[in-house]
């Protein structure tokens, strides 16, 4: 579904007459080795911060997740820190692969995290200090889209606490 919205969508690249400028066209996918760096306060307070080798049709990335919920309300929830390596897939990308379309300033990512957590609680007896340790997997939906500074913003929209996550990707 997505996919076909994004071929009906126009392109980025569009017919200028002779001396006028496209802003839009100048602008490149993200490519290489981004810094993810987000923030959560819908679904959950949260934290999101790890590297992403971004390519034309598919992202490997490792991230670090953490729900803070727990410091900011008592919620009788227990705090968590996951690490969770990354893989997703550009759905946009491929036009710009095959097609040799030109980016459109935006892009929309469908991918798939897995890894271990840790639950933190302060008043936790021994036998939940050893069920600390979980396997969490998220599928993932993210939009990113570019500046030409270098850094793009990013949406992203996840089954793990903090299920939504507002933030930047920037080139180093």
């Amino acid at each position: 579904m997505i996919l076909i919205v994004g071929w009906v969508l126009p392109s980025a690249a569009q017919d200028i007459s002779e001396g006028e400028t496209d802003p839009v066209s100048f602008i490149q996918a993200p490519w290489g080795p981004q810094i993810q760096a987000a923030l959560s306060s819908l679904g959950g307070n949260g934290l999101q911060i790890g590297l992403v080798s971004a390519r034309t049709v598919y992202t490997r990335e490792v991230m670090v997740l953490a729900d803070l919920e727990p410091l900011f309300r008592t919620s009788g929830r227990r705090s968590r820190v996951v690490l969770m390596p990354a893989v997703s897939i550009r759905t946009l990308g491929f036009e710009r692969l095959i097609g040799g379309a030109a980016y459109r300033g935006f892009d929309v990512d469908l991918g798939l995290r897995a890894g271990p957590g840790l639950t933190f609680d302060t008043d936790e007896n021994f036998a939940e200090r050893n069920r600390r340790f979980e396997l969490v997997v998220e599928p993932f939906v993210r939009m990113t889209a570019a500046r030409t500074s270098g850094w793009s913003w990013l949406l992203e929209l996840g089954t793990t606490r903090p299920a939504m996550r507002l933030g930047v990707w920037i080139d180093y």
